[in-house]
């Protein structure tokens, strides 16, 4: 058996370069409230082949502030070379890397606020405004990529429920039905999101994080996790990203924009 041909000299450049990266997991659960929070701080996991990044795989992307990778702490530029890595085969220095596959991840809240005037359901058997737990829990409990939230009162609850609507960002899941997702290009400007809502009414969803939603229901800028769960839980191709500065997250992504890298992900079930 003929040994197999050695690396010429862009293939070694290039293992060097993706071996300058840090590929970092991390994990989600609900507070004590039961309200949506945000991913904790990244931690390193095992170690990583940057080999493994040349295996192309399936692409199946759902929810994802889980992984991310890191650009060398000499380079300067926006943190925008993991939506490359995400996105394909896309071209980095000349050269052509495959996407990187994170693990799928599950919804973090199942616990319900205790303390809550009122519920929205946006994801779930039924969809709206509820002002009891005992309403709310048959509705969500044992569904997958189920989505709600406690609020202080009932009115407020319907606020945050009646915005999301107005948006399509409200699912009704049933287990009958299998979700499809269709992607397309934006054909219009897409504006950045990120002033206060009634989904989280007194900034109290505010973790210092600015979530950039690539790909998904309306892509953009976030200050929440609750807005950008709202675009891509349980959307194949969903992408998305946070960082601890808004400016880093508004150059991500308006560098996607530049390239062409934005998808509209329109969910529907068949």
């Amino acid at each position: 058996m003929s040994s197999p041909p050695p690396y010429d000299d862009d293939d070694n450049e290039l293992h060097r370069l993706l071996a300058n990266f840090s590929l970092y997991d991390s994990s989600s659960d609900a507070s004590s409230l039961g309200r949506i929070v945000s991913p904790v701080t990244p931690r390193r996991t095992a170690s990583f082949h940057p080999s493994l990044l040349l295996q192309p795989a399936p692409f199946r992307l759902q929810l994802q502030p889980f992984l991310s990778l890191r650009l060398p702490s000499t380079d300067t530029r926006p943190p925008q070379l993991a939506v490359l890595l995400l996105l394909g085969q896309t071209p980095l220095l000349g050269r052509k890397v495959f996407r990187a596959v994170p693990r799928a991840v599950s919804n973090p809240r199942k616990s319900p606020p205790r303390s809550a005037g009122g519920y929205a359901v946006f994801f779930g058997r039924q969809i709206g405004a509820f002002p009891l737990w005992d309403d709310v829990q048959p509705l969500v409990i044992g569904v997958r990529c189920s989505l709600f939230q406690g609020y202080p009162t009932l009115a407020q609850a319907q606020a945050a429920f009646d915005y999301a609507a107005h948006r399509a960002w409200v699912r009704v899941i049933s287990p009958s039905l299998t979700l499809t997702t269709h992607s397309a290009i934006p054909s219009l400007p897409t504006p950045l999101l990120d002033s206060p809502s009634p989904l989280h009414p007194d900034n109290t969803n505010s973790d210092g994080r600015w979530y950039v939603v690539y790909s998904g229901v309306t892509p953009g800028v976030y200050s929440s996790y609750l807005e950008c769960a709202l675009n891509t839980l349980g959307l194949s191709g969903a992408v998305h990203d946070s960082f601890g500065e808004k400016s880093l997250a508004v150059a991500a992504f308006e560098d996607a924009r530049e390239r062409g890298l934005l998808r509209v992900v329109t969910p529907s079930y068949t």
